[in-house]
């Protein structure tokens, strides 16, 4: 088997021929119309770049997902491993993220605040939430993880508290080379050296210990169905533009408090 370190040349050079083959797509500068009615922040994979979010961008906007819409940037261009292991510099980042959104929450009251985090970006979407401030004037609604590299036993408790709405978790079993093995080697988000709830889902008792918390954790597991949406169970297929639109999409809408929409499995 190869070591971590003779893999992670590999795993840097595939990070910047796609990000190469992707170009530099930003998403579209929210209009004062769109952050009036609300705000989703999106949370690409380590690979760093919003162009990752560009085709669950245009499937939000094709479900009629009005809210501005705005994607982390990770700043660090095809320094995929730095981006998973730096744990103190993530934690800053995610402070500054969360100092954005308190702003947005003030200046925009009562507005629904939702995250989606992508692969690293769903630990990177956490941490944003637990970096808010004690304030009840500023709430997230809902946070959707998309195969995300989080340890399964990681604690929500924190980030629930700052909610008012649900943490989605979807993972697959499929994703065992990235959220299994890729893991276990090069450590979780939050630096668990282990499967990820990505591939496995989390260890609900726990990560959410509390019984009224951890109903609001909702895990669903890939099936054979979702192929029919583009996600054939990899860990790629969580940009499918199909399958946010119809799995992810739910949780983003006016009406959706994120309690049992899309279903769970």
């Amino acid at each position: 088997m190869n070591s971590p370190f003779s893999l992670a040349p590999l795993v840097i050079t595939l990070s910047a021929i796609l990000a190469a083959l992707a170009g530099c797509w930003r998403p579209p500068t929210p209009t004062p119309q769109q952050l009036d009615h609300g705000l989703i922040v999106l949370f690409p994979g380590i690979e760093g770049g919003p162009w990752q979010v560009e085709g669950p961008t245009r499937a939000f906007r094709a479900a009629g997902v009005k809210s501005a819409i705005i994607a982390h940037d990770w700043k660090r261009f095809a320094r995929t491993l730095a981006n998973l292991i730096d744990y103190e510099n993530n934690r800053k980042a995610a402070g500054r993220r969360a100092a954005e959104i308190t702003k947005y929450a003030l200046d925009h009251p009562g507005r629904p605040i939702d995250l989606v985090g992508y692969s690293g970006g769903g630990g990177l979407a956490i941490f944003v939430v637990e970096a808010l401030p004690d304030d009840p004037r500023v709430r997230v609604r809902n946070v959707v993880l998309a195969q995300a590299a989080i340890s399964p036993g990681y604690d929500l408790r924190p980030a629930l508290r700052h909610m008012d709405g649900v943490i989605v978790n979807l993972y697959s079993r499929l994703d065992k080379a990235v959220l299994g093995l890729g893991t276990e080697l090069f450590g979780t988000m939050d630096r668990v050296h282990s499967r990820s709830v990505g591939e496995i889902g989390f260890d609900i008792d726990r990560a959410a210990p509390d019984d009224a918390l951890r109903a609001r954790v909702i895990q669903r597991g890939w099936s054979p169905d979702d192929e029919t949406l583009g996600h054939n169970g990899g860990h790629l297929d969580i940009v499918a533009r199909a399958w946010n639109r119809v799995v992810i999409a739910p949780y983003l809408t006016d009406s959706q408090s994120g309690l049992g929409a899309a279903g769970a499995r």
